[in-house]
């Protein structure tokens, strides 16, 4: 288990899901953005645009989407479900019919070019508006039309293959022209009107399809349909005996593929039992069909396009050995965190064709390493009904079941609705739960929730692989029977949700748990969630996350306690079992459980459990949505609408994928595209501070003469632009020229968070010493090239060169041509002592040393005191480090010796305790600390504030109007691993309240007048209640502090005794009571 994500996790979910108790406050509501909320919204696409990577060709690329009247986000990894498809959004595009390719568009937005019907398809969107007021996804659902059609089929084409629907019996031209949208062919062959000469059996968009194995267009019992065709084809390699197939004639007759014979008896009479199932059944004239989809227009002809059709027919099938049945299921759910209703619940309803239903269900998970199907037992009619009583799963209506869990966290389910009991009965499962099976059993039978379940019959589950069971198509190709794998999603369907109105009225906008959701997490464990070439090493978690702030294991425990209640998921332990090869010491987190490889069977325990998202919510920009009939480039806003130079800004718009330039106030500025209608910009540093202007040059082609001409765009609105007060400067260096090793000292402004001091390119790290906030002292670095160079200081704040340029100069040789002889390099042969601390005096002992002016230890520059030749002592430096010792002479650098510098132990200390008033900015301070080279803050206990400067030794963080203590802990550390801590503490400083003169009640008016101050103005409530002890008495009614620290009171109340009293407490800290005046 991650226990850091546990503590991270567990102190925002506490902060988010406070509302629980108390609901969403209706007044003195905090800022919008504070706590994440649910963002679901249903309405027509007006704009769909894919990010860069995604247009580049990355299939899982995010993008934005305009639904509703508002930009939402599309995070990179999501998989969207379509009605009986799933694709990524970089997949919606990329399979879009060829008019929509040509324009880079998916055909589905209503501003779409490619779309010429005027509307937009319709988007189901589960989502979370984070803490930043981002609307983030996590589960959506696309659908390109909402037509659902009853009624008659009135006329069939055998010849083009498709039917009317509601007009004349026989008439061709009245009623509702339907295709079933059938590319591969499985149900239909197809041509004629309303066919693209480049589609795939008239397909109009494939990405709408029909399911070709678990089957859409149907029987009501799961029966497939087909359409008879005069088309000849070849014959079938699954079948042999119908090698030699024969077309339909022009009544749909003697199709061998799709025989009249499975619905009508010689006589013209209709069927209940298909005369052979391994066949699918012929569409009638007569039939009453049910026809989802949408609609097309082709070629000048309109026709629905039809992904699901159901024939209202029970049309069943035969008991015989070889004859294959079927199968679907009509409603399926099972519920997915975060439990709030203290239970477990699932249900499974559908039909077969089968007289008596007998079918088994298994929840499906896909590992990360393989993206591989993995099935575990879920469901069993015949279980079901020998946990519960006869013919109360199967049998209530032929060919029907229904099977139904409901696993309370508070008490034992009973058998007839629990999933251990109704497993535990089904002979192909048992035993998958322990005899004496507890909560945390059934827990784990139906968590993690799956993105799939599949379901067969019996007959099926049970073929022989010697004697399978075949069935084909409308083309004699091998088809699927005996099954039907059902796909689950909040939108789609099948994810069951918590209702927030049984919890509490004011929590209806309580934020999705994606974080229970295990393809958020990682999208390797979806159906889809790899590509052809493999899954990728690391978790793949939606970015940007759409954060609940919320732990799913711990919010059913949250709902109970808001209640006064006991509840919570089960915690208990669960052992070895179907359902994990190894212990796992809490049920609770079964529901971030994964199946860990291809190879594994199961759960693995505690050793498969995903990492829930810490990090916090980080502003992808709100910016303006675009107008439908906007479509020239433009820049539609910014978020923020201010920010530091270096920061970013988010900027929305149109066209903004061929942007050219950006500047701010004047100044170029560097930017990213992230999509067509967003690019992220960075606040030059160089921008002038104030209100300024961004605009933006986009290289656009005109639609007169497609002469490419560059479109300059701007804001309108100015961006205000702040500089960092902390933003470094530099005013001088002490000397303008010197050898490597000369001393500088550096002189400006806010120079403490110096990382290093730049000669040209050459870092002087290794001797830069931060003196004070405008002061540094360095050494010219060995490898300075002779010549004028820039001095630069580096910091988190800006970097900064000097005014001035440097001279490094090399000084001359000491030899002269009369000495004609060559001087030996100073060599150094040892070192005395050969280890110490900063500060040590060392003797240099070796051969060359007159002349030489400066030691080198592993690059830290010091001055050399040459006793003689063969002797030098000098003092090690400070940021001196283990390493060679050399001596730099103008004779020339020869070999040096080891030295080990000693690094002493760091101690933290730490001013404490502190105390700060609420909302003031409080300064932790550790600058006393020895030996100390990098501080890290972190904070133990309290509501969880923003620390500026953690990683320095006076951080900074705003106190939280409340009056609990804060506590934080620094760890300090020296050059090497060795840390030591400091603890402080916050003490927030009470607040005060007084009554001011005045206080009375007026018998006559039955009213009470008070008044008095705070010492905390605003969001600071004053009680006012009877007596002279504060807090307690009857309440009388409260006041509001205003932002001048005064408040005033008037309320009727009942009458009061001679000598009253009355008590006021503020929110914000204070108590106080005064007696009152009793007057008429």
């Amino acid at each position: 288990m991650n226990t850091s994500s546990n503590t991270s996790m567990f102190r925002k979910t506490l902060a988010a899901l406070a509302v629980l108790a108390v609901g969403l406050p209706f007044t003195n509501a905090a800022p919008a953005h504070a706590v994440a909320t649910s963002g679901r919204i249903v309405g027509e696409i007006e704009r769909i645009t894919l990010n860069a990577d995604g247009v580049a060709g990355d299939i899982y690329a995010g993008g934005q989407m305009v639904v509703g009247g508002q930009n939402v986000i599309i995070p990179r990894n999501l998989l969207i479900d379509l009605p009986a498809n799933r694709l990524t959004l970089q997949q919606l595009f990329a399979q879009a019919p060829a008019a929509c390719l040509k324009t880079g568009e998916t055909g589905l937005a209503k501003a779409d070019r490619c779309n010429l019907t005027g509307t937009g398809s319709i988007a189901t969107l589960a989502a979370n508006r984070v803490s930043t007021g981002d609307v983030i996804v996590g589960d959506a659902l696309i659908e390109k039309g909402l037509e659902d059609v009853d009624g008659t089929v009135t006329y069939v084409n055998y010849h083009e293959g498709w039917f009317m629907m509601n007009g004349r019996p026989g008439d061709s031209t009245t009623g509702t022209m339907v295709r079933l949208n059938d590319p591969t062919a499985r149900h239909t062959v197809q041509s004629g009107k309303g066919c693209a000469i480049s589609s795939r059996n008239c397909s109009a968009d494939p990405r709408f399809a029909l399911d070709i194995d678990n089957y859409t267009n149907i029987f009501s019992t799961g029966y497939p349909l087909c359409i008879p065709s005069t088309t000849v084809r070849q014959g079938s390699a699954t079948l042999p005996e119908f090698a030699l197939p024969t077309p339909s004639d022009a009544t749909g007759a003697g199709d061998t593929f799709c025989p009249t014979t499975n619905r009508l008896d010689s006589a013209g009479a209709p069927l209940r039992v298909a005369a052979d199932s391994r066949r699918m059944a012929p569409l009638l004239l007569g039939d009453s069909i049910l026809v989802d989809g949408n609609y097309e227009s082709v070629g000048g002809v309109r026709f629905l396009s039809a992904h699901s059709s159901q024939v209202s027919y029970g049309l069943q099938t035969s008991a015989v050995a070889d004859q294959p049945d079927y199968m679907h299921l009509t409603e399926a759910f099972i519920d997915m965190p975060g439990f709030q209703l203290q239970r477990a619940r699932s249900l499974f309803i559908g039909a077969t064709t089968e007289a008596v239903a007998d079918v088994l269900g298994w929840s499906v998970h896909y590992d990360p390493a393989a993206n591989k199907s993995h099935e575990l037992p879920l469901a069993s009619s015949k279980g079901c009904e020998a946990a519960g009583r006869a013919l109360s799963c199967a049998g209530v209506v032929a060919g029907t079941f229904v099977i139904r869990y409901d696993s309370d966290f508070a008490k034992r389910a009973t058998a007839n609705l629990s999933p251990c009991a109704q497993l535990n009965h089904e002979v192909l499962f048992a035993p998958v739960c322990p005899t004496t099976y507890s909560q945390a059993d059934e827990f784990a039978v139906l968590s993690p929730i799956p993105h799939e379940i599949h379901f067969k019959t019996r007959k099926k589950a049970t073929e022989s692989s010697l004697a399978p069971l075949l069935s084909i198509d409308i083309n004699g190709a091998q088809s699927t029977n005996g099954q039907y794998l059902n796909p689950l999603g909040i939108s789609l369907g099948g994810m069951a949700l918590p209702d927030a109105l049984e919890l509490n009225l004011d929590t209806f906008n309580m934020p999705y748990s994606f974080e229970g959701v295990p393809w958020n997490l990682d999208r390797r464990l979806s159906p889809g969630g790899c590509t052809a070439t493999g899954c990728e090493a690391t978790p793949q978690p939606l970015s940007p996350f759409p954060y609940s702030d919320s732990d799913p294991r711990m919010l059913a425990a949250i709902a109970a306690a808001a209640a006064a209640a006991t509840g919570g998921v089960p915690t208990g332990p669960i052992g070895t079992s179907v359902y994990s090869n190894a212990p796992l010491s809490s049920a609770a987190d079964r529901i971030l459980s994964f199946i860990p490889n291809g190879d594994a069977t199961t759960f693995a325990g505690d050793s498969s459990l995903l990492d829930l998202p810490t990090a916090s919510a980080v502003s992808q920009g709100i910016t303006p949505t675009p107008a439908l009939d906007q479509t020239a480039p433009a820049l539609l806003g910014f978020d923020p609408i201010g920010g530091l130079a270096g920061s970013s800004v988010h900027v929305g718009g149109l066209g903004l994928d061929k942007a050219t330039t950006v500047t701010i106030g004047g100044v170029d500025a560097m930017f990213q595209v992230i999509s067509a209608t967003r690019l992220e910009v960075q606040v030059p540093k160089l921008a002038p501070e104030g209100g300024r202007d961004i605009v933006i040059t986009i290289a656009h082609s005109t639609s007169i003469n497609s002469v490419a001409s560059d479109v300059v765009v701007s804001s309108g609105t100015p961006f205000n632009v702040l500089h960092n007060p902390l933003t470094p400067t530099v005013s001088s260096l002490d000397v303008s020229s010197g050898e490597v090793g000369q001393a500088v000292t550096i002189t400006g402004t806010h120079l403490t968070a110096a990382t290093d001091v730049l000669f040209g390119s050459i870092s002087a790290s290794a001797s830069f010493v931060v003196v004070d906030d405008s002061t540094i002292t360095v050494n010219v670095p060995v490898g300075s090239l002779e010549g004028t160079v820039d001095v630069k200081v580096l910091t988190p704040n800006g970097d900064v060169a000097a005014p001035s340029q440097f001279t490094v100069t090399v000084p001359a040789p000491t030899t002269t041509i009369a000495d004609a002889v060559a001087i030996p390099l100073a060599d150094v042969t040892s070192i005395l002592p050969e280890s110490g601390e900063v500060g040590t005096l060392v003797t240099i002992t070796g051969t060359g040393f007159l002349g030489a002016t400066k030691v080198s230890f592993n690059g830290a520059i010091v001055a050399a005191t040459v006793v003689d030749d063969t002797t030098i002592t000098a003092t090690v430096p400070v940021h001196a480090t283990s390493g060679y010792v050399t001596i730099l002479s103008p004779n020339g650098t020869g070999t040096g010796a080891g030295f080990v510098v000693v690094i002493p132990a760091p101690v933290a200390k730490a001013v404490s305790p502190i105390a700060a008033n609420q909302s003031s900015v409080v300064t932790l301070d550790a600058s006393a600390s020895s030996n100390a080279t990098t501080f890290a803050w972190t904070q133990l206990t309290g509501t969880p504030v923003v620390l500026t400067g953690a990683d320095t030794a006076r951080p900074t963080f705003t106190m939280p109007a409340q009056f609990k203590d804060l506590s934080f802990r620094v760890t300090v550390s020296n050059r090497g691993t060795v840390t030591s801590t400091a603890d402080v503490t916050v003490t927030a400083s009470a607040g005060s309240v007084t009554i001011t003169a005045g206080t009375e009640f007026r018998t006559t008016k039955n009213q009470w007048t008070a008044a008095g101050t705070a010492s905390f103005p605003l969001a600071n409530t004053i009680t006012v209640r009877t007596g002279n002890v504060p807090g307690a008495g009857t309440l009388i009614g409260t006041a509001v502090v205003d932002a001048l620290g005064a408040w005033t009171f008037t309320a009727k109340g009942s009458t009061v005794p001679q000598n009253a009293n009355i008590n006021v407490v503020a929110s914000r800290g204070g108590s106080t009571a005064s007696s009152v005046l009793i007057r008429r």
